[in-house]
């Protein structure tokens, strides 16, 4: 039976790791035998006395005794045979990306990490971010995006154009009041009913334009006059169409008789508030040429006037409102009492058409006095 003699040498010096098949000073563990040279000549590939060489890494914990080779395998080891020599690496501080790939570690207690992929230079697998590291690069650019788009809110579209656009419509279904309603004294009941589908569609339009209005009407929009004053405006201007489709509706609901002496005065009624949108329409319309002059200079002094025009012509409306309203009743006992109701709610929307041209105009003046 051989006797194994293993020779005891000094001890590796701190943050070096001996050559393949060295033993280290202590007690030898199960699986030695199998590493050592009979011969005596003590561990395997190394003479008595041999010295160990120096680690080409950081450092690396060795075990105290000799048995099944287990220890931590330093990044880059992966994949290579044993005693082949380790590559240079540097061990990271924390799991993630690094310098030498993608790192996963046990519990911070152990200290201990293994490479899952070496990093790629030339050759060998791609290196992958983590999921920490792909969120805070998609952080990054999101808010890099963010940072952009917000830039070019604050020098959007001017809404100006599409006012302009909103006021064509609106004035478009007060030029159909007057066929309209001459149709209705007529008793033309389907060209009645067909005016006020048309109404109802340039009414529709005219919404359209104005939802797409206030979408894109930020707050941080640099704009010549008050955010708050222009939404005023876009409002009151909308509520023109909607009292001109609310007339078509109290038109075509029933067929109410009309005394004889009511045309004249009626039809009256409706050419001064055509006259009174036709103003306001005149005075709207210049808004992108005013918004080119700041709401300053001699372009406000022609708006003052056209915003003037259009308080007098709604006063005149408002006059032979009420004039047909004395006749109205002086002919109650022709018509009925129910015929007074629909004719009484005729005439009042009729002038709430008039009416919302003038709120839209001195909104007009308000954003030119805020200036």
């Amino acid at each position: 039976m051989a006797v194994l003699q293993i020779h005891r040498w000094a001890p590796p010096c701190r943050g070096t790791v001996p050559r393949a098949g060295h033993a280290t000073r202590g007690a030898i563990g199960p699986g030695t035998a199998d590493r050592l040279d009979p011969a005596g000549a003590g561990p395997a590939g190394l003479s008595s006395g041999a010295r160990p060489r120096p680690a080409r890494s950081g450092r690396v914990k060795t075990r105290r005794s000799l048995g099944p080779a287990r220890r931590a395998i330093r990044p880059g080891e992966a994949g290579r045979a044993p005693g082949r020599g380790v590559p240079r690496a540097r061990r990271p501080a924390r799991p993630g990306l690094s310098r030498t790939g993608f790192v996963a570690c046990e519990p911070p207690a152990s200290g201990r990490c293994w490479l899952l992929a070496p990093p790629r230079y030339g050759h060998g697998p791609r290196r992958t971010l983590s999921s920490a590291a792909a969120e805070s690069q998609d952080r990054k650019a999101l808010t890099r995006e963010g940072h952009v788009r917000s830039i070019l809110g604050l020098f959007a579209k001017s809404p100006f154009g599409p006012l302009a656009e909103h006021t064509q419509r609106v004035h478009d279904t007060v030029v159909l009041i007057r066929p309209m309603m001459e149709a209705f004294l007529e008793g033309d009941w389907t060209r009645t009913q067909e005016i006020y589908e048309r109404i109802s569609r340039l009414e529709h339009d005219a919404d359209v334009i104005k939802n797409d209005i206030r979408d894109h009407l930020p707050k941080s929009l640099f704009l010549p006059v008050d955010r708050g004053d222009v939404l005023l405006f876009l409002r009151e201007q909308d509520r023109v169409a909607d009292a001109a489709e609310d007339l078509g509706v109290l038109l075509t609901m029933r067929r109410t008789p009309t005394p004889p002496a009511m045309k004249r005065v009626v039809l009256d009624l409706v050419d001064s508030v055509i006259r009174t949108s036709e103003a306001w329409f005149e005075a709207a319309a210049e808004l992108p040429t005013l918004q080119e002059a700041s709401f300053a200079g001699a372009e406000v002094d022609k708006m003052m006037e056209r915003i003037k025009r259009v308080s007098d012509l709604e006063w005149e409306a408002d006059q032979r409102q009420a004039t047909a309203s004395k006749v109205l009743f002086e002919h109650e006992e022709e018509i009925g009492a129910v015929s007074v109701m629909m004719w009484m709610n005729i005439l009042r929307v009729l002038g709430a058409v008039a009416n919302h041209a003038e709120n839209s105009a001195d909104m007009l003046r308000l954003m030119m006095a805020r200036r």
